[in-house]
């Protein structure tokens, strides 16, 4: 038996979904950060070092190798942003937020879905219970009227009745225990989660 707690709890620890938002909001976290240091004063500092040489011959290129050094400094400092630089910083403090929101939104979709999943599960179970009972007992009340019939008690009409209950009532029998499986793996594959043995399911 899956109570609503757990559910909610299995399905925000083993859902792709959760990790995904976790993975969005790092992203997003990391948007702002890098555009609060995009725009300012910046450099770049290249080197290298190395030999070259020319001749006419191939044999002749590796002899008498000449030094190569190069060393490039650039700065950077804009001048005049005019704006751009606190508008790129808002623009990803905004999907910063829309991430945010909808994170929150998927994680409380994900505990709807797992708590109304053990709800549906509890309410398949309890259905399964009554339309067995219900099936045993028209299964009695037929045996009990065709008793009768065999020694003249009721009439022909009167057994057709209690043979068409007892139909109906192994129909809704099947119904109910269809429902019960449904819910069942509704739950799991809401949770990733099989309370049975109680672990995660991984594919």
């Amino acid at each position: 038996e899956a109570d609503t707690a757990r559910a909610v709890a299995e399905a925000l620890k083993n859902r792709a979904a959760v990790t995904a938002v976790a993975l969005d909001d790092v992203q997003a976290r990391r948007s702002v950060a890098e555009a609060r240091l995009r725009s300012g004063a910046g450099a770049t500092v290249q080197a290298s070092y190395g030999f070259n040489a020319t001749a006419p011959e191939a044999s002749l290129a590796y002899q008498n190798l000449l030094e190569a050094r190069r060393f490039t400094l650039s700065v950077q400092v804009p001048l005049w942003q005019w704006g751009a630089h606190h508008e790129g910083v808002r623009a990803a403090e905004a999907d910063r937020e829309r991430v945010t929101n909808l994170s929150d939104a998927t994680l409380a979709q994900v505990g709807h879905d797992a708590r109304f999943a053990a709800l549906a599960l509890a309410q398949a179970r309890r259905t399964a219970l009554l339309v067995a009972k219900a099936d045993s007992v028209a299964a009695k009340r037929f045996e009990v009227a065709y008793n009768r019939y065999v020694i003249g008690r009721i009439t022909i009409d009167n057994l057709y009745i209690a043979q068409a209950e007892k139909d109906q009532a192994l129909v809704e029998y099947v119904r109910g225990l269809r429902g019960y499986w449904t819910a069942l793996y509704r739950l799991r594959g809401v949770t990733l989660f099989d309370f049975a043995a109680g672990r995660p399911i991984r594919g």
